[in-house]
């Protein structure tokens, strides 16, 4: 399951977020809530990103300390990176 990341593309944090994911190798789409249905009419009451890295796994906003952590968890399991 590739990664997926919810939020404002725009939005500074989230930049940092996909060129972080992009550098680390990991594959990843973006539902953008500016142009998707979801939380259309406030998107920006919604801390970002939110990022789904498999089935259980769901963080909200940007570490890149536990970023790291959770890719060599994927790693470890067998997941892509």
């Amino acid at each position: 399951m590739p990664v997926i990341v919810y939020g404002i593309a725009h939005c500074d944090t989230v930049k940092r977020a996909r060129a972080w994911l992009a550098e680390h190798g990991v594959a990843a789409s973006v539902h953008d809530f500016k142009t998707r249905a979801l939380a259309l009419d406030q998107p920006s009451v919604v801390k970002r990103p939110v990022v789904e890295w498999d089935q259980a796994t769901v963080t909200v906003g940007f570490d890149p300390v536990l970023w790291t952590q959770r890719r060599q968890a994927l790693r470890r399991s067998g997941a892509p990176p």
